[in-house]
């Protein structure tokens, strides 16, 4: 956590609810040594938890909590993070995926639940929320459904754990996650998918005009957070959409027209053929002893003449795509929260909560009141879309509208399914998002070298029907790793592993009676590090292989390990930059026959323009040895 933030570790807690439901969590894991003593309450009179206590009561009916701090890893331990006030109260348009009043547990680490309630005649079960996926993290004690042990093996989550009866119920927000990974890091990494989306999927409009159908019914998260990306005061390209509507409210496009009114003959500026003929054929003439003109030896005079007069009128074409376009916006919001509030009934959702309530503050604070302003009513439908106007295109506020609107018809075009799956708890799918996040980065990172970048890249098992020296194949199965670069021949292959401890792995002493356990219980660790192996002795291209097979990771370490038996292993940090690419040089040649390695992927990193040139010098390097 960051400096701010200060957390406490518990080997056990329980937590009691208003309604007379406690729920005990214990974790199985105990350190050697004396224990900690004493307990800690954790409610409003402690002012150091007020905080994170407060809200629990007040959305969870919370009525205590009791910590006992004995001596146990941070890794197995149950954990309360206090954050600080500017992280617990972020600004508008950021995103928030977790409860800041979550109890926080490991992804490795096992706890034994156990529920009880006042009136023990109660039948109560523990569960957990999305509960088809999670099912398998609970087991319970002989049938006991108040009673059970809790394993996520290495999975990440966020939701909440569920104590349920006949007539009664509580529930608590539970944060799954590495005790070495910050999780608001997270959201930084969610942060930037969201603002290039479109970079994830490529995909073409098929149309211009759209509306509020069935792509948007499959992804109304999506929908939601592409228009609340529109409306963000920390755009980094364009005007806030909210500014302007604004502008164009208070500066509305206009034209001069003239039209023909019927007025009092005397009223009348000019009269010509035309308005005459009108009034006769209209009948709007009268005997008069004053007359204006004859007809069959008797006087008539008009009762109303057609007069030509200029007026401003704003029913003009920018005008008409501005009126759609709120139209739009609010029947797609409005569609969209409804929707989305629906798939999330089953939990209390921060990110999802957030969300749709700015979207509904967006709805009314610009998108109504502009619709409703006096000059709309007499704005007409559009029908059709011809080359836009000049108005829309050199007016900075009107085509700022435009392009937004073509950049919101473009994006619900790419809209995956897939990906609307990971937004619902983007925690708990955080290593998919990680992946996706990775791709991103090292996309632009092949663009600055001028290597090709592929994402999910296949190799084909060999055939005899096949030639070898075609393209990069694989000599055994199908193989698909994360990603791959590929610049003057040289190929290197990219895994993404949402794991802090990935490298420290490698640095273990290896007890060949453990291995043979964990590989007989699918829990070996050590896995990933073989399958990258794998790619780089079973990928073949004219008998040469690729040069490095390397894992992106979250974590803080660089490592090379070259089949020439020479290795750097470093903390990628900004005053160790310049020791690691002179250790990189003056090992050049001890790493031509290429290895396998990790490298820190993460969004701190990326925000330091220093490291971000290291990333590039780094690849550069990697393919020129």
């Amino acid at each position: 956590m960051d400096d701010a933030s200060k957390i406490h570790y518990f080997r056990k807690i329980e937590i009691k609810f208003k309604n007379g439901i406690s729920v005990e969590i214990t974790s199985k894991a105990q350190k050697e040594g004396k224990p900690e003593s004493g307990k800690v309450e954790i409610d409003e009179k402690n002012k150091e938890f007020y905080e994170f206590f407060v809200p629990l009561k007040e959305n969870y009916g919370v009525e205590k909590i009791e910590g006992e701090k004995e001596n146990v890893d941070e890794t197995h331990a149950i954990s309360i993070v206090l954050y600080p006030e500017s992280e617990k109260k972020k600004e508008n348009g950021a995103i928030k995926i977790f409860d800041r009043s979550s109890i926080k547990l490991t992804e490795i680490a096992s706890y034994d639940v156990i529920a009880k309630i006042e009136n023990k005649e109660k039948e109560i079960e523990i569960i957990l929320s999305e509960e088809k996926e999670t099912k398998n993290f609970i087991s319970y004690f002989a049938g006991e459904k108040n009673c059970c042990s809790i394993n996520f093996n290495g999975h990440t989550f966020f939701g909440n754990i569920i104590i349920k009866g006949e007539d009664i119920s509580a529930r608590i927000p539970l944060l799954v996650y590495p005790a070495k990974l910050k999780p608001e890091e997270a959201e930084k990494i969610l942060s930037e998918l969201l603002m290039e989306q479109e970079e994830i999927v490529k995909s073409s409009p098929t149309g211009i005009f759209s509306t509020p159908g069935e792509k948007i019914n499959k992804t109304p998260l999506q929908t939601l957070i592409i228009i609340n990306s529109l409306f963000s005061e920390n755009r980094k390209n364009g005007i806030p959409l909210g500014k302007t509507f604004r502008a164009i409210a208070h500066s509305p496009d206009k034209i001069i027209v003239k039209e023909k009114v019927k007025r009092e003959p005397h009223k009348v500026t000019a009269i010509d053929e035309e308005a005459i003929l009108e009034g006769i054929i209209s009948g709007n003439i009268r005997r008069a002893h004053n007359y204006q003109f004859l007809w069959n030896n008797k006087g008539y005079s008009f009762t109303s003449l057609l007069n030509e007069e200029a007026k401003i009128s704003y029913d003009t074409y920018s005008n008409r795509f501005i009126k759609y376009f709120l139209e739009f916006l609010r029947n797609t919001i409005n569609l969209c929260c409804e929707r989305v509030r629906k798939n999330h009934e089953r939990v209390k959702d921060d990110f999802v909560e957030n969300l749709i309530n700015r979207l509904q503050f967006y709805n009314v604070k610009y998108i109504i009141p502009l619709l409703n302003i006096e000059w709309m009513s007499e704005v007409s439908k559009i029908t059709h879309l011809p080359p836009p106007p000049q108005k829309l295109l050199k007016d900075p506020f009107y085509s700022s509208a435009f392009f937004d609107y073509l950049t919101l018809i473009r994006n619900l075009k790419i809209t995956d399914e897939e990906f609307e799956k990971y937004l619902h708890n983007p925690v708990t799918y955080m290593p998919e998002l990680y992946e996706m996040w990775c791709g991103l980065k090292l996309k632009k990172i092949a663009e600055e070298i001028e290597a090709e970048f592929k994402d999910q890249p296949y190799f084909q098992a060999y055939s005899k029907e096949k030639k070898k020296d075609e393209n990069w194949f694989s000599y055994s199965l199908l193989l698909k790793p994360d990603f791959s670069l590929t610049k003057n021949e040289k190929l290197i292959l990219l895994d993404s592993k949402y794991r802090v401890d990935f490298i420290e792995e490698w640095g273990k002493e290896l007890d060949e009676e453990l291995i043979k356990e964990e590989e007989k219980r699918g829990t070996f660790k050590l896995g990933d590090l073989y399958k990258m192996h794998t790619y780089r002795e079973a990928i073949r291209k004219n008998n040469e292989k690729p040069v490095w097979v390397i894992a992106l990771y979250p974590g803080d370490k660089i490592a090379l390990f070259s089949e020439s038996g020479e290795k750097i292993k470093k903390e990628l940090k900004f005053d160790k930059l310049e020791e690691i690419k002179k250790e990189l040089e003056s090992k050049k040649e001890d790493f031509k026959p290429g290895g396998v390695g990790a490298i820190p992927f993460r969004p701190q990193l990326f925000e330091n323009e220093e490291i971000y040139k290291f990333y590039i010098c780094f690849f550069e390097k990697l393919f020129s040895c």
